[in-house]
C-alpha cells in the first residue's frame, strides 16, 4: 500500500510531464529558444556550424539554416536562410541582422530565436533521433573587448515542412528551481526566463536577501515562445538567493550579471 501511495504522489509531478516532447515526423528539426538582445548597450552573435556535414563523407547538397526571429511576447518578426560552410564555424551577428527590420523602434531589445538546419543525415532518422541546435550564443556588452559566451539549454522548438511547434513540456503543479548561484553585491543582475511551452506562463522570482532584509517578488506572465527578464539591483553589502517558480518543467534561467567594469552571462 506504501508503495501504491508512492507511486500516486510521483505520478503528480511526472506523469505526461516530460522536460521536452518528442516529435512524432523523423524530419523535424529541433532548435534552443535563444534569447537576443540588441540595443545600444548589447549586441549579440551565434556560432553557427554546418551539423550534417559532421556525419556525411560523401559530397551533400548545399546546407543551409533558417533563423526564426521572435520578440519578447513571443510573436514572429523575422525569418532568413543562411547558407552554411562544410566542416567550418561561421560567427552570425545577430543584431546586424535584426537592424534590417528595425527591431528596437517596433520590437524592443530583447527576444528570442531558434535555428533549424535544412538536411538530415541519414544515421539520424535510424537511431530514432533528431538534429537540435543547442550551439554557443555570445554577448558584447557597451566597449567590452571581448564576448561572453553561453550554449544551448533545452530541445525547445521544432520546424516540420515550415510548421513551428514548440516542445517544452509543462506541469500539472507549480515548480521551483532554486538557483545555485548567490547573487553578491555591487551588480545588477537580470535573471532572463524563455517559455517553450505552448502555454502562457506566470512565472514569480523570489529574490532572498542572504543576511536579512525584505523579500522582493517580481511575477511576470510569459507568452508561448516569448521571454521576460527580472531585474534586481544589488547593494554591495548584501546578496541575495533567488527562486524561481511556475508550471515550467524547468524554470533555468539565463543570467546576466552586469556592472561598470564587466559582465558575465551564463545558466543558472
Amino acid at each position: 500500500m506504501k508503495k501504491i501511495v508512492q507511486r500516486i504522489y510521483k505520478a503528480r509531478w511526472t506523469y505526461r510531464q516530460s522536460l521536452t516532447k518528442k516529435p512524432k515526423n523523423v524530419s523535424t528539426k529541433i532548435s534552443d529558444l535563444f534569447v537576443w538582445r540588441s540595443s545600444s548597450k548589447w549586441e549579440t552573435f551565434f556560432e553557427l556550424v554546418d551539423i550534417a556535414s559532421l556525419f556525411e563523407n560523401k559530397t551533400m547538397p548545399r546546407n543551409y539554416v533558417d533563423i526564426v526571429f521572435f520578440n519578447s511576447n513571443g510573436e514572429t518578426i523575422l525569418q532568413r536562410k543562411i547558407e552554411l560552410i562544410k566542416n567550418r564555424r561561421q560567427v552570425i551577428n545577430i543584431s546586424n541582422l535584426l537592424s534590417k527590420v528595425g527591431h528596437i523602434e517596433k520590437y524592443g531589445e530583447v527576444g528570442t530565436f531558434a535555428i533549424f538546419h535544412s538536411n538530415i543525415p541519414k544515421i539520424i532518422p535510424k537511431l530514432s533521433s533528431f538534429i537540435a541546435e543547442r550551439g554557443y550564443v555570445s554577448y558584447k556588452y557597451k566597449d567590452n573587448l571581448l564576448c561572453s559566451y553561453v550554449h544551448g539549454n533545452l530541445d525547445a522548438i521544432s520546424m516540420c515542412e515550415n510548421n513551428i511547434n514548440t516542445v517544452g513540456g509543462r506541469g500539472f503543479l507549480t515548480r521551483k528551481y532554486n538557483l545555485q548561484y548567490e547573487l553578491k553585491g555591487g551588480s545588477v543582475y537580470e535573471l532572463g526566463i524563455v517559455n517553450s511551452s505552448n502555454k502562457n506562463m506566470l512565472v514569480e522570482c523570489e529574490f532572498t536577501p542572504i543576511n536579512g532584509g525584505p523579500i522582493v517578488t517580481k511575477l511576470e506572465s510569459i507568452n508561448s515562445k516569448g521571454v521576460k527578464a527580472f531585474s534586481i539591483d544589488v547593494d554591495p553589502k548584501h546578496s541575495y538567493r533567488a527562486i524561481m517558480s511556475s508550471k515550467l518543467i524547468m524554470t533555468r534561467p539565463l543570467v546576466f550579471r552586469i556592472n561598470e567594469d564587466y559582465f558575465d552571462v551564463f545558466h543558472g
